[in-house]
């Protein structure tokens, strides 16, 4: 019995607030009920239908309700994330070497891509990791995993590694430069190395690709070049010069906007990260994401600190 019928009096003239059609008083509008009922596997599917499907995944995520973000039929994509997956627990055990563990510390992921590093580091106990990523779409991406997969202390921000300050982000205990130096232009390779020393406290994990011998060979490298500081290197072709910007921006897995990324030789790339002023270097060998030789000299992780 409304307070109304119980005084006695009579109803009000019409509806303090307009009824939309079929609904009655005290009913929950047709849209929240719709929420309201929806499954979580359909809320998360919803959401990534958003998020560009037709555009691959770079990292894997299991969702739980059967939901991955890539599956075995795009084999290509498929076996490299489950590789990828390897990559934070490198960078974790290096970390934990070097400096102790994660715990508590402020970690600055540059290249963030999708967050599957990202939330990998917070998960292992860092206080907060802010990872950095130049493609909308992957902020976006990173931003859905996070929140869906309840991880608090992460956040993304879309920027463009070539021009970080401290300024604008602060400083880490930690950087973690890992998958992004061998698509930087010849021009930027010192100052992205140099933004690794000034934004730690504590050091850099760095891991990229390099211009060995077979590397040369097995990636098609181009003419040999060096920067204005005199590091040796060769070019690789990122994009064609004609390449609009709408095209090279949704090109995903290469280059921001650069036609052409700089790979230094590896004395070129272990002498840019000493002269940063680092006074302790470590060459991480083994283990690795792989198990070819060739690829293990390829792509060195090194482990850069400032204590």
């Amino acid at each position: 019995m409304g307070l109304r019928t119980y005084l006695g009096l009579k109803p009000p003239c019409g509806d303090r607030f307009p009824r939309r059609p079929g609904e009655t008083h005290g009913s929950v509008p047709p849209a929240k009920q719709a929420a309201s009922t929806e499954t979580p596997a359909a809320r998360i599917s919803s959401r990534l239908n958003d998020l560009q499907p037709e555009v691959p995944w770079a990292h894997y995520f299991n969702f739980g309700h059967g939901i991955e973000t890539i599956t075995p039929s795009n084999a290509i994509f498929y076996a490299k994330s489950r590789t990828l997956l390897k990559f934070p627990e490198l960078v974790i055990a290096a970390v934990t070497e070097r400096w102790g563990g994660m715990d508590g510390l402020r970690i600055l992921d540059l290249a963030s891509a999708e967050g599957g590093h990202s939330v990998a580091y917070a998960k292992a106990g860092a206080r907060e990791v802010v990872g950095v990523e130049g493609r909308a779409l992957y902020v976006e991406r990173a931003r859905f995993v996070a929140e869906t997969l309840e991880v608090p202390n992460v956040q993304f921000r879309q920027g463009d590694v070539r021009n970080l300050s401290v300024r604008d982000l602060g400083t880490f205990d930690v950087v973690v430069c890992c998958g992004i130096l061998y698509h930087i232009d010849t021009a930027h390779f010192h100052s992205v190395i140099r933004s690794l020393y000034d934004l730690s406290t504590k050091g850099a994990v760095i891991s990229s690709q390099v211009a060995t011998p077979w590397a040369r060979e097995h990636f098609s490298l181009g003419d040999a070049a060096e920067t204005a500081e005199g590091y040796e290197g060769f070019l690789f072709k990122e994009h064609s010069e004609e390449d609009s910007a709408e095209t090279r921006l949704a090109r995903v897995r290469s280059s921001l906007d650069n036609a052409t990324a700089f790979w230094p030789t590896p004395a070129a790339l272990f002498r840019a990260v000493k002269e940063a002023g680092f006074v302790h270097i470590n060459h991480s060998v083994w283990p690795s994401l792989f198990d070819d030789f060739n690829l293990i000299e390829g792509r060195p992780l090194l482990v850069a600190s400032k204590i």
